[in-house]
């Protein structure tokens, strides 16, 4: 007989054990994250907007080890969760170069890409429009700036230098 949950979001007795020291109540469907360094707690919000299971299940299967330990060696989640899928691309001839985004922003090669595709805007524009077939308004840019409230409601750019 199976340890496992009959189905995907239900917690073991062993999982809601090793999560009791990372959340205020195991049970509660709200609960605060405790014990957990920030590496960790973005990786787990990043992944659970992704995954097939609660929160809880997410970061119990995949943040922590079997010892209740959380799983992090230092690296960026990015990596940590990068590198299966890399090695399953190799196993089937697959070999992609990797951007980094963080990386591209701190040396200045995001900014360049961004100017870049503004200035193309039309021809991305009919490109998207062509392919998805949806219509994309005269005022479309490819990207979304953050008013001064940090939301992405409502700010229309009207132009660009």
């Amino acid at each position: 007989m199976s340890n496992k949950p009959k189905r995907s979001d239900e917690l073991t007795d062993q999982e809601r054990r090793l999560l009791k020291p990372y959340l205020s109540d195991v049970d509660a469907n709200v609960f605060t994250l405790e014990n957990f360094n920030p590496e960790v707690i973005g990786g787990a919000l990043a992944r659970y907007s992704r995954a097939p299971t609660g929160f809880k299940e997410t970061v119990v299967r995949e943040f922590l080890n079997p010892d209740g330990t959380p799983n992090y060696q230092g690296e960026n989640y990015a990596i940590h969760f990068l590198n299966p899928f890399l090695e399953a691309l190799k196993q089937i001839g697959v070999n992609p170069r990797v951007v980094m985004n963080h990386e591209t922003y701190e040396n200045g090669e995001f900014a360049e890409k961004i100017d870049l595709a503004i200035k193309n805007r039309g021809e991305i524009h009919e490109t998207i429009e062509k392919i998805s077939g949806r219509e994309l308004p005269e005022s479309w840019y490819p990207f979304n700036p953050i008013g001064s409230d940090g939301s992405m409601d409502g700010v229309t750019v009207t132009g660009y230098e």
